[in-house]
């Protein structure tokens, strides 16, 4: 039997991410940034939602095109024109929140983060995630993956290894993640391994917001201004949760 239980999770930054990945870094001990691996331009890297009074709004983060023919590392890719950016996401938050109830202690926030001019898309997502989850009280120790010496293998085998690294003996995964996770077997390679693997199961549950009926899964953004810094924690821990195994999760996904 363990002496003791050290949770670890493995997740690519995300742009102004949803609760869910909050919850997240609320729950482990260990937040690994997977920045060592190629950029989804279609996936959550790049963007997310805000709500404005017509409804959904994506901000989106222009990158550099690569020289080369193969896709650049997360933690090699530049943003386009930041300034454009900067002005163009502030505009678009500020008209989308000026109405709600907690703007004037989160866009303050929200301007130093974007007012810290950056040239790489990895610096800006994790300094934004670093900062809000000190804002929301969340305490967990973050880690890039690409500054972890040793890491081995590829795949499973490859979080498995972070882990081992870290001296992390319980892995914390989206569900999403179970489609490579689970491809070969139930639990894949952490059926070998002395570090227990769970499957994140996370369904946002209602909060206040702006502009008519809701909209679930939104950024982290829209739960802070409609709920400010000290209630965040709160709505983020009340949601629909639970903690499964695989075969467990066999069932949700």
């Amino acid at each position: 039997m363990k002496n003791s239980i050290k949770k670890c999770a493995i997740m690519q930054p995300s742009f102004f991410p949803w609760m869910g990945d909050f919850y997240m870094m609320d729950i482990v001990d260990k937040y690994v940034f997977l920045d060592d691996v190629k950029l989804s331009l279609s996936d959550w890297d790049v963007r997310n939602r805000i709500k404005g009074s017509n409804g959904e709004i994506m901000l989106t983060v222009p990158v550099k095109k690569s020289l080369s023919r193969t896709s650049l590392l997360i933690k090699d890719v530049f943003i386009n024109n930041y300034e454009r950016v900067r002005k163009k996401h502030l505009t678009a938050i500020q008209q989308s929140y000026s109405k709600s109830k907690y703007y004037d202690e989160i866009m303050p926030v929200i301007n130093d983060i974007y007012n810290n001019k950056v040239e790489r898309l990895n610096d800006f997502t994790q300094s934004a995630i670093k900062i809000l989850s000190i804002k929301m009280g969340i305490d967990v120790d973050f880690i890039q993956s690409s500054k972890i010496k040793g890491v081995k293998s590829v795949s499973d085998k490859r979080l498995i290894s972070i882990c081992n690294i870290l001296e992390c003996n319980m892995y914390i995964s989206p569900t999403g993640s179970a489609k490579y996770i689970n491809k070969n077997n139930i639990g894949g390679a952490f059926n070998n391994s002395e570090v227990d693997l769970f499957y994140r199961y996370y369904q946002t549950k209602e909060y206040p917001q702006l502009y008519g009926d809701f909209i679930n899964n939104l950024s982290i953004l829209d739960l802070l201004f409609n709920v400010g810094f000290s209630d965040a924690i709160n709505v983020i821990r009340n949601a629909d949760i639970k903690l499964l195994t695989p075969i467990e999760s066999v069932s949700l996904l």
